[in-house]
């Protein structure tokens, strides 16, 4: 990447129609190089991004140094950076690829602002020490890979108790595992109700109930969630019928 008689340089990389979404969350993302040369020194790069909604191409080379048009630092370069640091460039073989740190961050600024649109362009903006040369021939160029999570949209689903017996009520004894309710032995549980209308809360229970544990089940059917789904809330709404200070 560095000319031997270079120390330092800036150097910008400019993907064109990058099809991430604005907004999404970028999980991971990489810069792949395809090495042409080896070098022995150590290659110390820091991986910056350029602030800009779509970033806008390189004029042509001038062959002027002095050309304020061929200034790569004007450029917006975001205050964070991802650094890729290697070695021994030696342990490398000439036609291998080479892949960056993620720089997940650095992408995730840029489809996070107002302007971003799938298809707009990116540039990174890499400073550092060292020599490192890439191929830049078609179809061995530098290459940018994102992985990002689709946008989703939220689906509400509800599901209403409409059959009797997907509601069962019972009272749970909490004296002994052979207890006496309502006159019945019934072992650790009675079943109060199995299809009824009315769904008892605890403090709303029978008198003959009132120290003992009730125990609901409420059946919900054909609730259309496909497997593997993020919920994002739940609810259970319950119409109340009659209320006990």
């Amino acid at each position: 990447m560095l000319p031997p008689h270079v120390q330092a340089l800036l150097a910008g990389l400019r993907f064109p129609s990058l099809g991430v979404p604005r907004g999404v969350r970028v999980l991971a993302a990489h810069v792949a190089l395809r090495l042409e040369e080896l070098d022995a020194g150590a290659s110390n790069l820091s991986i910056g991004v350029e602030l800009a909604d779509d970033s806008q191409p390189f004029p042509r080379y001038q062959h002027s140094v002095h050309d304020p048009r061929h200034t790569v630092a004007s450029r917006s370069r975001s205050a964070s950076t991802v650094t890729w640091f290697d070695a021994n460039g030696t342990s490398w073989a000439i036609g291998a690829t080479l892949g960056s740190p993620n720089i997940a961050e650095l992408v995730q600024l840029v489809v996070d602002r107002p302007g971003w649109a799938a298809g707009n362009h990116l540039t990174l903006l890499v400073s550092g020490t060292g020599r490192r040369a890439f191929d830049g021939a078609f179809g061995a160029a530098p290459e940018l890979v994102v992985y990002y999570l689709p946008p989703t949209s939220h689906t509400l689903v509800m599901s209403r108790i409409v059959e009797p017996s997907s509601v069962a009520e019972e009272v749970r004894s909490t004296s002994s595992a052979t207890a006496s309710i309502a006159g019945d032995r019934v072992g650790a549980s009675e079943q109060l109700h199995l299809g009824s209308s009315t769904v008892y809360m605890p403090s709303l229970l029978p008198p003959q109930y009132a120290n003992e544990t009730l125990l609901v089940g409420l059946r919900f059917g054909q609730i259309r969630v496909p497997p593997g789904a993020v919920v994002l809330e739940a609810y259970l709404t319950l119409h109340l019928q009659h209320g006990q200070g």
